[in-house]
């Protein structure tokens, strides 16, 4: 069974599985938060690492899914913004 982030960008990031984000976490449901905010976090490093960052004027995220559907009561929307802010789930 192949868990892996192919072309993700995030195995990049050092991650290798799926299984290294889903970790116990913030708030209710580390699955709605952890992952969510890791990978806000590697979306940002993307133009961090491209030197364009400060071009950026605006992040528009969608979820879908059980994300979409309970996010906000598991703070799944939280999670993304923090992610988008550089705050790493295991600070």
């Amino acid at each position: 069974m192949d868990t892996g982030f192919r072309d993700s960008g995030l195995r990049d990031q050092g991650m290798t599985n799926i299984f290294e984000i889903y970790k116990i976490g913030i708030r209710p449901s580390s699955s709605h938060t952890m992952a969510p905010m890791q990978a806000a976090l590697a979306f940002l490093a993307e133009p961090v690492s491209l030197g364009c960052f400060d071009s950026v004027a605006e992040v528009r995220v969608e979820s879908f899914g059980s994300l979409a559907l309970t996010g906000k009561g598991r703070a799944t929307d939280t999670a993304i913004l923090l992610g988008l802010r550089a705050f790493s789930p295991m600070e």
